[in-house]
């Protein structure tokens, strides 16, 4: 079984995208409406003249270049059907979205990192943290995620993981500015309850949620499908983004870990090597 799970971790990975280009711009403008004056200044500085809503995609636009297969597998993590507990699965060791997200704010800490990795880890992690919200990302390895449930989408060739990447967002034909104005609207007391949360509380949020995107009868999706799940993609969006301001706030002030963020850091290892961006083109 551990074989199995880490050969379908290889081929899950060519299709494996998140939220789809709307989707993560969402995240990325909803994280910087929530962003600390001394978060904002360390993005700029890092992303001048780029915004973070424009780099959330840019971890989906290297995947073309051969240089970056390394990153794949950081885009995800896969469990065998009836595992649900991450640190009882068995681990890539070339990385999945748990290790990634941990290596990434890790590197942006470390004040002696060139700024050049720092801008990638930055880049990385406005990506990883949208993908990780997306209950998909957490899929089963079996089945790559939904990328092997092939169905029809209004009446298109489709797969379970794409609806949920772009076709449930789309669908509803708002830009990510008319989306972010119509989902950022929660209270200061449910913020930092939901940014007190570890990367590993996000992924078990997102097995949770896994089991309920596979209910459907048929193979033809639609408004009943979207009815029906529309509220937990656009959840999972909001979220994404106030996690991941929650995550650069901390960065940027040098705010140390709590008691519960730092134990759970310690219990996953991270194979990635802390050298990645080395030689890397940043594009």
């Amino acid at each position: 079984m551990k074989f199995l799970v880490l050969l379908f971790s290889v081929l899950f990975v060519s299709n494996c995208f998140g939220w789809g280009k709307i989707g993560h711009r969402v995240v990325g403008e909803i994280a910087w409406k929530h962003l600390s004056p001394a978060a904002r200044k360390g993005v700029d500085k890092l992303l001048a003249p780029r915004s973070l809503s424009y780099v959330t995609n840019w971890a989906d636009y290297i995947r073309s270049n051969k240089q970056w297969d390394k990153a794949k597998p950081w885009h995800y993590v896969n469990f065998a059907k009836g595992e649900s507990n991450y640190h009882k699965i068995t681990h890539s060791k070339k990385g999945d979205i748990v290790q990634a997200i941990y290596l990434m704010e890790s590197i942006l800490r470390n004040s002696k990192n060139p700024k050049t990795h720092k801008t990638m880890a930055l880049k990385f992690l406005a990506h990883l943290v949208g993908d990780i919200h997306q209950p998909l990302h957490a899929g089963y390895a079996e089945d790559y995620g939904g990328n092997k449930i092939k169905l029809n989408w209004f009446g298109k060739k489709s797969n379970l993981h794409r609806v949920w990447d772009e076709q449930l967002v789309e669908f509803q034909q708002l830009s990510f500015s008319e989306y972010t104005k119509e989902l950022d609207k929660l209270g200061a007391s449910e913020i930092k309850k939901l940014q007190r949360m570890t990367v590993v509380d996000w992924v078990k949020e997102s097995v949770d949620l896994r089991d309920s995107c596979y209910k459907f009868e048929g193979t033809s999706l639609g408004y009943r499908y979207s009815y029906d799940h529309v509220k937990t993609m656009e959840r999972q969006m909001l979220v994404g983004g106030i996690r991941l301001a929650g995550m650069l706030n901390g960065i940027f002030s040098n705010a140390k870990y709590s008691k519960k963020q730092n134990s759970a850091r310690e219990k996953v290892k991270i194979y990635i090597s802390p050298k990645a961006f080395e030689g890397m083109p940043q594009f």
